[in-house]
């Protein structure tokens, strides 16, 4: 006989013979049923009932008890409800475990309606909130798992005062265009609690993909536990609204981002509601927060791997010394491959990078997600060979093996034995948390330093038509650091901008995000970048040459650059932020070969140019 059996029979031999009854038994007796009026009493004072639970019911699997055949000392409670109320309750145990079932009266039978267990892990408390779908008569039942511990329980019931997430504003925002900036979070109930949100809402077109990227920057460091959920009606049932909806957290940080990817079964109205979701402060939110909200349309199907790497325009070149860094969004879907990525059928988020060696030419690889706090998001490395026009798999990693204190990092330490064009993929098996990877490919004693040299961005100006598009405008910047010869992305955060006072500049300065990618860290001084700002606020100022000093052009593939000085560093970015060469300047003239068509930028002595390479 265990435990709680033994008590049980205790506590029963102790206690006067109670007959089981059944729930429907125990609803249909008015003498065993306690009213509770629904009204303005409700909203200010909790209507209290403490009382010792006297009747044994008996367990029914139709009823939505906890386990079928169990018995439980209960009570009961009517209160006469109409559609589109609000009624929140909370039952509590002295020293026990107390549990509330909510029944609604459906002709003659008890049609069940929703359950709680605790409000959190191991709590003993149980915690309701319902909107009312249907007019009638509900029941609430106390279960008591615990009939050997002696107590009273309470019952409170009460109207919230706090709005629904029903009722907050969602901003109207559109597909592929400036990110929507919100600070204000209101107070509101979501998901049976109250927690901070703020909205926002689309239009989706039946059968197309939506990448939903948000954003949340800080001025000082916070513990930040966001949630996104997307919601397609808003009736007020959580459960029945929601389409979509993921959690992430980091603590002590300036900045968090999480995407979701939604495809539309139908085409409407998309909401996008965002909250402070965390469970141990629920009233907590913070002043200096803003959150940035983008939507972006994507390919409607993850497209097979040989595609993938047919189009692969990342490059690493390989030399007697390398020293590759790199880093940023995990945004290309890849359809799982049979015996090649780990489970199949399944689709990945996936970036992949180019390079060309030798026999025994021998590399290390060492990738990184974001973790310790987003610990789902896990890098797997593979590596495969081009042969002929197909993609021959060569080696994969899912574990550190040494190299990294992190068991999430995945390293390779790969010689090839065969001359040809070999892929790095850093693969994410969770679409809907795609976040960003940190990769170095080294051939030298020690991998690369993690020092972050210098910052830069991929455009020396933005345009704003109106004064609250500048953040917005200005989040749209890609950010970049180089590492060694390479680069990371770096998060960009408005409030690491200062605007000029006539809204001409924006000045970020690195000195003040002390705060690196992580596996990174910042040198001790970075130069600012100074960009500037055209639009309503400078209607009489167009955008100023660049010195006629410095030129750039590109022809039949080659870049050429004009007007260097002697001594000072020049650098080569794609339109994405990826470095691709960088130099010091022996002379006024250099060049470069492109080997790619697109955007390029040119940076030197904090003058930057655009080019177009055609070929």
């Amino acid at each position: 006989m265990n435990i709680r059996t033994l008590w049980l029979s205790i506590a029963l031999c102790l206690a006067p013979a109670i007959a089981q009854i059944s729930l429907a038994d125990l609803l249909n007796n008015p003498e065993k049923v306690k009213n509770i009026a629904y009204g303005t009493n409700l909203q200010t004072v909790p209507y209290t009932n403490f009382g010792q639970l006297a009747d044994l019911v008996a367990g029914d699997a139709e009823q939505h008890f906890r386990e079928t055949g169990d018995s439980y000392w209960a009570t009961a409670y009517k209160i006469t409800l109409t559609k589109g109320s609000r009624v929140r309750m909370k039952s509590s145990k002295i020293d026990g475990d107390s549990h509330l079932d909510v029944y609604w009266k459906n002709g003659g039978i008890y049609e069940f309606i929703d359950h709680n267990i605790g409000i959190y892990a191991n709590d003993p408390d149980s915690y309701l909130s319902l909107v009312i779908q249907k007019d009638g008569d509900y029941y609430i039942v106390i279960a008591d798992d615990s009939p050997e511990v002696t107590g009273y329980h309470t019952l409170m019931v009460w109207i919230p005062t706090n709005p629904l997430y029903t009722d907050i504003h969602y901003t109207s925002i559109t597909a592929n265009a400036l990110p929507a900036l919100g600070t204000k979070f209101t107070l509101v109930e979501i998901r049976e609690k109250d927690f901070p949100g703020i909205g926002f809402k689309f239009i989706a077109e039946k059968g197309k993909t939506y990448a939903i990227k948000a954003n949340y920057f800080s001025k000082v460091k916070h513990d930040m536990f966001y949630s996104i959920t997307l919601l397609n009606k808003l009736t007020g049932d959580w459960n029945e609204d929601m389409v979509a909806t993921n959690n992430k957290w980091d603590y002590d940080v300036l900045e968090l981002s999480q995407n979701i990817i939604y495809t539309a079964n139908e085409s409407g109205t998309i909401y996008i509601l965002l909250d402070n979701y965390d469970l141990f402060n629920i009233e907590k939110f913070y002043e200096d927060v803003y959150c940035a909200i983008e939507i972006k349309e994507v390919n409607e199907k993850a497209v097979s791997l040989a595609k993938f790497l047919d189009n692969t325009k990342k490059t690493i070149a390989y030399s007697p010394k390398l020293e590759f860094v790199t880093g940023g969004d995990i945004i290309d879907l890849v359809e799982g491959q049979t015996g090649v990525f780990r489970l199949t059928g399944n689709n990945y988020y996936a970036i992949a990078h180019k390079i060309t060696l030798a026999p025994n030419d021998n590399i290390e690889i060492l990738s990184s997600k974001e973790y310790p706090y987003t610990p789902w998001l896990d890098s797997y490395l593979y590596i495969y060979r081009k042969n002929g026009n197909e993609y021959e798999y060569i080696a994969d990693n899912d574990y550190h093996y040494g190299i990294s204190d992190n068991s999430m990092d995945s390293y390779l330490n790969f010689t090839a034995t065969k001359a040809g064009d070999y892929y790095i993929v850093v693969t994410d098996a969770s679409p809907d948390l795609a976040g960003s990877y940190y990769m170095k490919v080294w051939n030298t004693e020690n991998r690369p330093d993690n020092t972050i040299t210098a910052i830069h961005a991929n455009a020396n100006s933005i345009t704003a038509t109106k004064e609250e598009e500048i953040l917005a405008s200005l989040v749209t910047l890609k950010l970049s650091g180089t590492v060694g010869n390479g680069t990371v992305a770096i998060i960009n955060n408005p409030h690491d901008w200062t605007i000029a006072s006539d809204k001409h500049s924006a000045t970020y300065k690195p000195a003040t995000a002390p705060i690196a990618p992580y596996g990174f860290v910042y040198a001790s001084e970075l130069e600012p970048i100074t960009i500037n700002i055209y639009g309503i606020f400078s209607p009489v100022i167009t955008k100023a040459p660049q010195p006629a000093s410095f030129k750039a052009w590109a022809q039949n593939g080659t870049l050429h650059l004009n007007g260097l000085t002697t001594g000072k560093t020049w650098s080569v970015y794609t339109a994405s932020g990826t470095m691709v060469r960088q130099g010091i300047a022996n002379g006024a003239n250099a060049t470069v070969h492109l080997n790619a068509k697109g955007v390029y930028f040119v940076y030197s002595e904090k003058r930057a140019l655009m080019v177009i390479n055609k070929e």
